[in-house]
């Protein structure tokens, strides 16, 4: 749907901006709903392909964000 499709570019934006990857979303998700997350989990919660499967999208370095200073 158009809601669905816009909720995912916002959620992509604003995880990207904040500086998390598909992993941080999905070990997060996995916290809160028991067992849920997982690499590419942003991605099949959005229904599209996660990293095994070729999807889009862009993958940081892992760790979380990125805080000035820390080394």
């Amino acid at each position: 749907s158009p809601e669905m499709e816009q909720f995912a570019k916002e959620l992509k934006h604003k995880r990207i901006t904040l500086g998390f990857t598909q992993a941080d979303v999905g070990l997060a998700l996995g916290v809160l709903y028991g067992g849920l997350g997982g690499p590419g989990c942003e991605a099949g919660v959005l229904g599209r392909a996660g990293p095994a499967g070729g999807g889009g999208g862009i993958q940081g370095g892992g760790g979380g964000p990125r805080i000035p200073g820390s080394g």
